[in-house]
């Protein structure tokens, strides 16, 4: 899919913005992880329930320039403070819940989820509804990219 892609960029396709991954997240969104995680990138009071948000798997995507100025530049700031600072990295489940100063490294490890967090919002940062629809079905897709995913059951 990369190789193409690229190519068909460099050709001119207009690809707003498409995964570069084949398999859809099968992780449950929970909300005790997710909840903080949307309302400290989006400043939102509210955040999606569980289900409500469906995406391909992990952060390897394709976004054109006016995808990405869709938002304001503080936007972005006040995101890269937030999923680098303190408040990101200790809102987290961990397996068990020591005080900031004595978690161990494989217990800050283990709590240490919103890099992999981020793979649900990106393309709701870059502009996309809530639910992406398997790319076999989404009619903004160039041809080439409607692959059928690799998994074929979801739970």
């Amino acid at each position: 899919i990369v190789d193409d892609t690229l190519r068909a960029l460099a050709y001119g396709a207009d690809i707003p913005f498409a995964h570069l991954g084949n398999n859809r997240v099968t992780m449950a969104w929970r909300p005790d992880s997710m909840t903080p995680l949307w309302r400290g990138l989006f400043g939102s009071s509210v955040a999606p329930a569980a289900g409500e948000v469906s995406t391909y798997c992990c952060s390897h995507f394709v976004v054109s320039r006016e995808r990405v100025w869709l938002r304001p530049r503080q936007f972005y700031a006040d995101a890269l403070r937030f999923v680098t600072s303190p408040e990101s990295y200790f809102y987290l489940p961990a397996p068990r819940k020591p005080s900031k100063q004595s978690r161990t490294a494989a217990a800050e490890m283990k709590g240490r989820l919103v890099c992999q967090n981020m793979m649900f919002v990106w393309h709701v940062i870059f502009g996309e509804s809530l639910s992406l629809p398997h790319r076999m079905n989404d009619p903004s897709l160039p041809l080439f990219l409607k692959t059928r995913n690799i998994r074929t059951a979801y739970r």
